[in-house]
């Protein structure tokens, strides 16, 4: 049996500037994403990212070096299957520096909870659909191109394109939003650097209850509009568990605020 590759050895990948635009009725989604970073190891004619079930529609390589930036051929785009990886191949060689990858690709939103997946609820009798994301620990492969591997630390700016006046929250405050005819379009905050399969998002008919902690981290519970006034209790515990562990390990959350969702 072959071992697989540690793909992070070959390319580190710093930045992530995703876009992801998923289709509810259609459980389809398409995105684009400008993965930033630095090829290592040898030189060759290939750049390896990991993908699962996606259709990749275009791709770009720009080379960036002390003499400005290159646009780099690709002859050939392939996925293989059987390791979960995007392959993609260049008649010139591809020393170790700074690259630029840009990608358009579309998926599929699936049943199982990894990936992109559908949660399922009736409100007032209707039934309704929540869309969320499970990445760990080797899932967001299935979501967008990337170097899925725990090592594999980086930072993304995520923008989500969602129907208009449904709740989207991500792991990061709301930058910017702008809504046109039934969609809108959200951006989100650069997040800290971090492993791809924490990235999350979510979005649909949510409420909320909201508490701060003393040192101001704003703590959310989200639910089902019928169901957030049982989020009470849930509110109280994150609280004063997010309290407990920053004295315990003597070190403040990272970010601005915390969202559950039950």
């Amino acid at each position: 049996m072959k071992k697989v590759k540690r793909l992070y050895t070959e390319f580190q990948p710093g930045h992530y500037e995703l876009r992801l635009e998923p289709n509810r009725d259609d459980a389809i989604f398409s995105g684009t994403v400008i993965i930033t970073g630095r090829k290592t190891g040898r030189p060759s004619q290939r750049l390896t990212l990991h993908q699962k079930g996606l259709k990749i529609k275009s791709a770009k390589l720009t080379k960036h070096d002390k003499s400005g930036n290159q646009e780099v051929e690709l002859d050939r785009i392939n996925t293989h299957k059987s390791f979960d990886e995007l392959r993609l191949h260049s008649p010139q060689m591809l020393y170790p520096g700074q690259y630029k990858i840009e990608i358009e690709f579309s998926g599929r939103i699936t049943e199982p909870m990894h990936g992109i997946y559908p949660c399922n609820f009736k409100l007032n009798g209707q039934p309704k659909q929540l869309i969320a994301t499970q990445f760990e620990s080797h899932h967001a492969r299935e979501a967008f191109p990337c170097i899925d591997e725990p090592e594999a630390k980086a930072t993304f700016d995520l923008t989500l394109c969602t129907p208009t006046g449904e709740t989207v929250i991500a792991n990061t405050p709301i930058k910017a939003k702008s809504s046109k005819h039934k969609a809108q379009t959200t951006v989100f905050e650069t997040t800290p650097k971090m492993s791809p399969y924490l990235l999350a998002f979510a979005y649909g008919e949510l409420g909320y209850k909201e508490s701060k902690t003393k040192n101001g981290v704003i703590v959310r519970v989200y639910a089902t509009p019928d169901k957030v006034a049982l989020t009470g209790f849930a509110v109280d515990v994150a609280v004063r568990s997010l309290e407990f562990f920053e004295d315990y390990f003597g070190m403040p959350y990272p970010l601005p605020k915390l969202d559950l969702i039950g």
